[in-house]
């Protein structure tokens, strides 16, 4: 099991972008999107190798995380999805995983403090 928390209000006062957020940058310029998506991964990874002795996943694994927003305002799915998008290819790019098709799913939980914003993440294998 590997336990870690994405911390700070790096878009927007949120911890990371919504799914929404990546479509419009899609469809402004592709390069860009690419570029903008790697800013929040690597905002990820150091994140990672602060916290976490390194590790290697190569067998299915589950993900359950915590999402902490400062309000109610973004669609759960879409900060759901895009957070999972981030961090599962953060940690294949970063070697710490070895294919995000060993992702097995998870349970996520929202919970609100007004201007806090982080994700915990804990990693566990499958069954």
């Amino acid at each position: 099991m590997v336990k870690f928390v994405i911390k700070g209000n790096n878009f927007k006062g949120n911890c990371l972008p919504s799914y929404n957020n990546y479509i419009l940058q899609c469809r402004s310029n592709n390069y860009g999107a690419n570029n903008w998506k790697h800013r929040y991964q690597d905002i990820i990874a150091k994140q990672i190798s602060e916290q976490c002795e390194n590790f290697y996943i190569d067998e299915p694994f589950t993900l359950d995380l915590v999402i902490c927003e400062g309000n109610k305002r973004r669609d759960k799915d879409n900060v759901e999805s895009m957070a999972k998008k981030l961090l599962l290819d953060c940690l294949q790019d970063t070697m710490y995983i070895k294919n995000d098709k060993l992702y097995m799913g998870g349970n996520t939980t929202f919970k609100y403090e007004r201007n806090n914003s982080y994700i915990e993440v804990e990693i566990k294998l499958y069954g």
